[in-house]
């Protein structure tokens, strides 16, 4: 995937080579989560926002 970036505002070659290796490092890993299989959501016994009592000790 190629993507061409222009920064504006101000930000020398050497701000604008950094910006753009970020956004090209995060398009990659955007690339790579979209190709993997989604997993259903397991139900956390550390997530306790949804939760009105603890979860039980097995």
């Amino acid at each position: 995937m190629e993507t061409e970036l222009h920064i504006a505002g101000g930000a020398g070659p050497l701000e604008a080579a950094a910006i753009a290796a970020v956004v090209q490092q995060v398009l990659f890993e955007e690339e790579v989560a979209a190709s993997l299989p989604s997993t259903p959501h397991l139900e956390s016994p550390w997530v306790l926002s949804a939760r009105t009592e603890a979860p039980p000790n097995d």
